[in-house]
């Protein structure tokens, strides 16, 4: 940690990693508490797991951190919490049964009474608005998948999506008319009002309706003008959805050119790069990491795009070193 070298910190992370990573919650736990002891190593950490996208650790990160803050809270408290924390627990754990007793309900009746229950739980514990208007808005989304479901009742899944699946399965599961279209536009606009769905999220949800809309369609004609429309909002000059998101959802979607085409279009080197090279994209990646010579990430990355990639990825390697000489 003392030299500051990137390179040497991911080795000395990557040989940690492998050793506790296979061996349980248990031994995570033991390596998060060594590394939390030694100066600025938890940011070094952080990095690391950012840069190679290991969203599985990051998650580790906050859930010990969060434990280490609540730990330190309590032990300034001068009241004595014990009996509140053991009934706020109760109350909690009560109202996840009842949500989770709604999902598996065999009818709609039986859903949104133990909906409604796990809310009133919530707001007799502790007045907490917050989780209890989260579980009104769940009503909501219901109601409307089960009017959906009326008009489709051969779609088994409906009941099951989720927010994000729903409103693309509205926007893009039938063939509507121009008119129609514009109505399930309007009531989309309507539920992200009702719920408050942030607008980028919103915008994520409609990009992501698009690429699996052309996705699914068959090949030719049709197919190459929805990805276009696609490619359209790729290429706005300020575009609603990040230029990652759009390359996330073009992946899963499997059109890997246009995603490429996106993550290329992030400024952040410190983002787009990772995210190349998670791609396979392996020239597009080499290009954007030698773009950048004096970024202190760039001996990571060209560490981390040989260690990943085939053997021909050296061949792009000395090309742009040349080049960018």
């Amino acid at each position: 940690m003392n030299s500051g070298d990137p390179n040497i910190i991911d080795k000395v992370f990557s040989e940690i990693l492998k050793k506790s990573m296979g061996r349980g919650n248990e031994a995570i736990k033991q390596m998060l508490e060594t590394v939390n002891r030694i100066e600025d190593a938890m940011r070094h950490l952080r990095n690391y797991a950012k840069k190679r996208r290991d969203n599985a650790l990051l998650e580790y990160m906050i859930n010990f951190q969060a434990e280490k803050q609540m730990i330190e809270a309590q032990s300034k408290s001068v009241v004595k919490s014990t009996d509140f924390q053991i009934n706020l627990s109760r109350d909690y754990t009560q109202a996840r049964l009842f949500l989770e007793k709604g999902f598996q309900a065999p009818t709609m009746r039986d859903r949104q009474e133990r909906f409604k229950a796990g809310g009133d739980c919530l707001v007799q514990s502790n007045k907490d608005g917050f989780y209890s208007q989260l579980v009104g808005e769940l009503q909501e989304i219901n109601q409307g998948q089960v009017d959906y479901f009326k008009k489709h009742p051969n779609m088994g899944k409906t009941m099951s999506m989720s927010l994000a699946d729903f409103f693309t399965q509205r926007m893009t599961g039938d063939k509507m008319s121009d008119s129609q279209t514009k109505e399930v536009f309007q009531e989309i606009k309507t539920l992200r009002t009702t719920f408050n769905l942030p607008l980028p999220s919103y915008w994520a949800i409609v990009f992501r309706a698009y690429a699996q809309d052309a996705k699914r369609a068959p090949e030719g004609s049709e197919k190459e003008k929805k990805w276009q429309k696609v490619q359209a909002l790729i290429t706005e000059k300020n575009p609603s959805v990040p230029y990652l998101t759009m390359g996330e959802l073009c992946l899963e979607a499997g059109n890997k050119q246009l995603a490429v085409v996106a993550i290329r279009k992030e400024k952040k080197y410190e983002l787009k790069v990772p995210m190349l090279i998670d791609a396979e994209a392996w020239q597009e990646a080499t290009e954007e990491i030698f773009s950048n010579r004096k970024h202190e990430d760039h001996e990571s990355f060209v560490h981390m795009i040989r260690e990943k990639g085939p053997a021909f990825v050296e061949d792009f390697i000395r090309t742009e070193s040349a080049r960018r000489k």
